[in-house]
């Protein structure tokens, strides 16, 4: 990381990078109705001490992050950023921002990719944030190909923040031809108290993941219709 001073000296007073969630989701009965909200997730702080530029001056800081675990994953509805937060005395603060890829790790890297090889793409998401009550991340997926005759929607809702002991909370199967989640948007989450949870050992391996998976799908779709 490098701060660069232009014409004139100055004093700066810190040097911070924020690590920023950015997220949304929608609690409306209408679509175009969406809650966006930015939080700081952590603070990296890399200068605290006041210290002076000259005029074209160019100064270097080693700079590493730990990203903490159990993030929820960057999507199209949850995107991180870096802010860089320079203070300069008696002026005005300057920054910067660069966005930066959050990816799944551990059980939820084998829960999700589990689901990709079932071919269960993303329909809609959502994240209510870190420092919710209770922090929720939901996904709505298409089934995989062989229960799609019986299901049209599946719904996970669980904390991305607690996942040591597996993969929780709850979940909604949507029937062929009950309308999939537009319908269901109205109140941000259907109410269910329908309970789901993979083990660690059910979500061991990737491959693992995606045969518990599949074997879950297949109890929930035995006694519906075919359409």
């Amino acid at each position: 990381m490098s701060v660069k001073r232009g014409n004139v000296s100055q004093e700066m007073e810190s040097l911070v990078v924020h690590l920023y969630v950015k997220y949304k989701y929608i609690h409306s009965k209408r679509r175009d109705h969406t809650n966006r909200f930015s939080q700081i997730v952590t603070s990296i702080p890399i200068k605290q001490s006041t210290f002076r530029i000259e005029p074209g001056q160019e100064i270097q800081f080693p700079f590493s992050f730990d990203c903490p675990e159990n993030l929820a994953v960057s999507s199209k509805m949850t995107e991180y950023y870096f802010r860089t937060e320079l203070k300069i005395r008696n002026g005005k603060n300057s920054g910067d921002t660069d966005p930066i890829q959050i990816s799944a790790s551990g059980l939820m890297k084998h829960f999700l990719e589990g689901c990709k090889s079932l071919r269960m793409s993303w329909i809609h998401e959502g994240y209510t944030g870190p420092k919710a009550p209770e922090p929720k991340q939901f996904i709505y997926f298409l089934p995989p190909r062989i229960f799609r005759d019986r299901i049209q929607e599946i719904l996970f809702e669980f904390n991305p923040h607690d996942t040591k002991q597996g993969i929780y909370g709850t979940y909604q199967i949507i029937k062929k031809g009950e309308g999939g989640e537009s319908s269901l948007l109205k109140d941000f989450l259907p109410n269910t108290n329908e309970h789901f949870h993979f083990s660690p050992n059910q979500l061991a391996t990737i491959e693992t993941a995606a045969e518990s998976i599949k074997r879950w799908i297949a109890s929930q779709a035995v006694n519906l219709p075919r359409s």
